[in-house]
Order: structure tokens, then C-alpha cells, then sequence
């Protein structure tokens, strides 16, 4: 079973100043409540950070066997997509 949710974040660009939003995917094989990735996503949202950064975040915040898709546009020309795997189990 492949299970894939989204949402959407945005956060303020620490290189111009300027808000940018992205469209999270998080896709994982096992169960994830809504709740913990909502809590998640909660806490990056609105943060001055690089879009890498937030990918990093989210990712290192959900459990594992979660792999963190942020695609967003800068500058209204560049499309930037940031994929983070899911980690071994520990």
C-alpha cells in the first residue's frame, strides 16, 4: 500500500524577505495520523527559512518511512522541488 497526502506551507524567503508557498507531499507506505503531520506542518509554517530547510525540517519531524516533497516557485520563474527520503529504521 503507497499512501500520499498533501498540504500546503509557506514561509518568508531569509534571502529577499518575500513570502513563498509550497505544496508538501508526504508519501509513505504506513500509517501516518493526520493529526501528527498537521502538527508538523503547523510549526514550519510561517517561518523564515530556506525552502531546503523546511523540507529538512518536516522531514527529520515525521517517523521514518515518510519521504518530504516541497515544491514551490521563486521569483515567479524558478520552480524548485526539494525531496527528502525517508529514513532507515532506527
Amino acid at each position: 500500500m503507497k499512501i500520499k497526502h498533501s498540504s500546503i506551507v509557506h514561509g518568508k524567503c531569509p534571502v529577499n524577505g518575500r513570502w513563498d508557498y509550497y505544496e508538501v507531499s508526504i508519501e509513505t507506505t504506513e500509517f501516518l495520523e493526520v493529526s501528527e503531520m498537521e502538527e508538523t506542518l503547523d510549526f514550519v509554517r510561517g517561518s523564515n527559512k530556506t525552502q531546503e530547510s523546511i523540507a529538512e525540517e518536516i522531514s527529520l519531524s515525521l517517523p521514518y518511512h515518510c519521504k518530504v516533497t516541497l515544491a514551490g516557485r521563486h521569483s515567479q520563474n524558478t520552480q524548485t522541488v526539494v525531496v527528502c527520503e525517508g529514513r532507515s529504521k532506527q
